[in-house]
């Protein structure tokens, strides 16, 4: 597990670095940097969405 925090600016780990991203307090939700860090089919959780599936 890796535990993070980013105010601004891209997430620092590399592309398809995870199978899945979830944030608990999202105030703005960077889809480019979500979908840059999780590998192809890898999933977004947040308790304001549904499980969301990559198809990047």
């Amino acid at each position: 597990m890796v535990v993070r925090t980013v105010d601004d600016g891209p997430l620092p780990f590399r592309p398809g670095a995870f199978d899945l991203v979830a944030s608990r307090h999202p105030v703005v939700t960077m889809w480019s940097e979500v979908a840059r860090v999780l590998r192809l089919g890898g999933r977004f959780k947040s308790p304001m969405t549904p499980v969301l599936r990559s198809t990047t």
